[in-house]
């Protein structure tokens, strides 16, 4: 029988400067907000041992810009989905799909 997993929970930032926070279970992390640019979350990663590659995806809890400051350049340049309540990405004036990958989930 083998170990369970275990489930881990990082902050990389918490405050008015960014919010945002590295979710853990296994081999997949995800990011819960993303109020940092994307040099600090890389570089906040790295301290615990993790690439911005390692990064599944991203979900945002709502539209404050100290939670999704970093979530479109996330998206463009890490290639990573975004996932937002439809109400959170209108609220974020996040654009179309041609410019980031944002999903939309019900809330």
């Amino acid at each position: 029988m083998s170990a369970p997993e275990v489930l881990s929970i990082a902050f990389l930032g918490s405050g008015s400067s960014g919010n945002c926070a590295v979710v853990r279970c296994g081999k997949t992390a995800l990011l819960v907000d993303a109020g940092l640019s994307v040099r600090e979350t890389r570089k906040r990663l790295a301290l615990r041992g993790l690439a911005l590659e390692d990064v599944a995806a991203v979900l945002l809890t709502h539209e404050h810009s100290d939670h999704v400051y970093g979530a479109l350049a996330l998206s463009r340049k890490a290639g990573l989905p975004v996932y937002a309540t439809v109400g959170t990405a209108d609220a974020a004036g996040f654009p179309g799909p041609l410019f980031a990958d944002v999903r939309t989930v019900r809330g």
